[in-house]
């Protein structure tokens, strides 16, 4: 995982360290609120808060210090902590939103040779010699009304790392993504089939081939979501 520097921002700090919510709150940095700056480096965060060179300095030795104290790298532990984290916040301002975040991570051992993968609400897909495996995520996002109401469990997909192996984890936008020609769902199903078709090529003509379907897909209309799609060969 990244080191925590200066340049970083509010939400990469956060998916990737989601134990410092209440750190940026405790210093007046309200970092997962509706409308906040999420994009804004952590620096300029800092600034706007008071905090001059030496002080941006100390407390990002401080958190990177944390950061080795903790030494949490389970994905599944990661998005129960995260989830619980941000159902206090939400619960203490009475601003709980009635839809969550949903969101992949995936660790990589390179000493293992294996890969964690975690998912709240989310898909992922892998490739093994060509042959595909469709991994299923937990039902419920990162807080939201229904996972502050339920015993919320994430779990993870221990996989080995093997030759010619492919992952894909993608957000929603591109499978919802309607399109102007036949006013549907670009759907799971077509996604997959997608996905299939580009085994056997570089990833970046697979990012490609992905890109030019997307818009020849969408057409003229409205792009209705972020689009993320994240592959990785090993």
């Amino acid at each position: 995982m990244r080191e925590i520097d200066k340049k970083i921002t509010i939400k990469e700090l956060i998916e990737q360290y989601p134990f410092f919510i209440e750190y940026l709150l405790k210093r007046g940095i309200h970092c997962i609120r509706c409308g906040e700056p999420v994009e804004d480096m952590l620096e300029d965060s800092f600034k706007e808060k008071g905090f001059g060179e030496a002080g941006i300095e100390f407390l990002i030795k401080e958190m990177n210090n944390i950061v080795k104290e903790k030494k949490e790298y389970d994905p599944a532990a990661i998005l129960h902590k995260l989830n619980c984290e941000v159902i206090n916040v939400f619960s203490q301002s009475d601003s709980m939103q009635d839809d969550g975040m949903d969101m992949s991570i995936c660790y990589i051992n390179d000493e293992t040779k294996e890969i964690k993968i975690g998912m709240a609400n989310h898909h992922a897909v892998i490739f093994n010699k060509g042959e595909a495996q469709i991994l299923e995520g937990s039902i419920f996002s990162i807080g939201g009304t229904i996972s502050a109401l339920r015993d919320v469990v994430y779990t993870n997909h221990v996989l080995k790392i093997e030759d010619e192996i492919s992952l894909y984890m993608f957000s929603d936008g591109f499978i919802d993504q309607v399109s102007d020609k036949k006013d549907s769902k670009f759907g799971m199903t077509r996604f997959y089939e997608m996905l299939k078709s580009v085994q056997g090529k570089p990833m970046a003509e697979q990012s490609q081939i992905l890109s030019e379907s997307f818009y020849s897909w969408k057409g003229s209309k409205k792009q209705i979501d972020d689009v993320l799609v994240f592959g990785v060969k090993m």
